[in-house]
């Protein structure tokens, strides 16, 4: 057992640095990924930011590009994470096509470091290749020991074109950049690129609360980020009775129980009406002692469904920003007509709930 500092200056010959000491001192502190069982490693994969298109392929030769990565393919827990990079286009021959079935390829880095047992005389990284046994469904081999799959290559019988690649590498965990408004956001997105692999989440200081953290996969489209906290659903079924002009429960409403906190809550009500005239039915969001959340009902809430004799259905759908005071409730959907005589044959509540603050 060795207890590891870095850097420091070696005073009488100590301390002295292997690449293990260094990974585990230099390496392993700086990346996430730390677990039980490997308390000095982190997750293989390749940068954020690296481009699903690093591995093509034709018939003949496969090319990977440049890039960086991370490897954590040792079997021993204490060797540590190992820095690879590939710092020009490597190239190599692919197997010729079967004849008659597709076949699944595998391209992948792989460490060898003779100082941890693995083989080998010289340490380093190599970027080599797999073909899979052709077949009706093919499937990829199985990665070598010691190695990183970048890319699988699906391969074609003979006739069928070009392989086409499929990037698998994991990418490594980005965090969120700060940016104090959208032009600072538009510059770090045309900076380092976006894509559905490598999303760019960014902290919004001009922001409002709500919408302070976002997110993009192409580096234009953007979307605020919440987080969904509760689901409630209901169906009255048959025999869902009268719509009153009070504000009024199904008898088995949909509900969230909210801790204290800012809301965003989508609600829908699909409603099956069997009316003789035309009925005005609107909905809100209420808690459980009767008290409505958001705007005064009567005023923004409405949404409001005509219903005649034998109308199919209409459905109700509103978003509301809702702040749930100290001690929680239970948020819930209530509803009302703008005249008696209205009657429902069944309906359908749905509520979503996602913290904002």
């Amino acid at each position: 057992m060795s207890n590891r500092v870095w850097p420091v200056d070696a005073v009488s010959g100590a301390p002295e640095y292997s690449g293990r000491a260094l990974r585990q001192a230099q390496m392993a502190p700086l990346l996430p990924g730390a677990t039980t069982t490997r308390p000095l490693g982190t997750r293989s994969g390749v940068r954020p930011g690296t481009s699903p298109t690093t591995v093509t392929a034709t018939t003949t030769t496969w090319t990977c590009r440049p890039h960086a990565g991370i490897l954590d393919v040792l079997p021993a827990a204490e060797a540590g994470p190992y820095g690879y990079a590939i710092d020009a286009d490597a190239t190599g021959s692919m197997t010729p096509p079967n004849a008659t079935n597709p076949r699944r390829d595998i391209l992948f880095v792989q460490l060898t470091d003779p100082a941890e047992s693995t083989g080998g005389t010289v340490p380093g990284v190599v970027l080599d290749y797999a073909a899979g046994s052709p077949a009706a469904s093919p499937t990829a081999p199985a990665a070598p020991a010691r190695s990183l799959v970048l890319a699988e290559i699906n391969v074609p019988a003979v006739g069928g074109g070009n392989p086409a690649v499929t990037w698998v590498a994991p990418v490594l965990q980005s965090g969120i950049w700060p940016v104090r408004n959208v032009t600072e956001r538009a510059a770090l997105a045309s900076a380092i690129g976006a894509s559905t692999l490598n999303p760019l989440y960014v902290h919004r200081a001009d922001a409002d609360d709500i919408g302070r953290l976002e997110v993009t996969e192409n580096g234009t489209a953007w979307r605020t980020v919440f987080s969904e906290v509760g689901r409630g659903y209901a169906s009255d079924g048959s025999g869902g009775g009268a719509l009153t002009t009070s504000w009024a429960t199904s008898s088995a409403p949909a509900a969230i129980e909210l801790p204290p906190g800012r809301y965003i809550v989508h609600a829908s009500i699909g409603l099956t009406l069997s009316t003789s005239a035309n009925v005005g039915v609107e909905a809100h969001l209420f808690d459980s002692t009767g008290s409505p959340f958001g705007s005064a009902q009567g005023t923004s809430e409405n949404r409001w469904a005509n219903g005649v004799a034998g109308v199919a259905s209409t459905t109700l759908e509103f978003t509301r920003l809702i702040t749930v005071p100290s001690g929680g409730r239970t948020v819930q959907i209530r509803r009302r007509t703008s005249a008696t005589g209205g009657t429902q044959s069944s309906s359908i509540e749905h509520l979503v709930a996602q913290r904002v603050g």
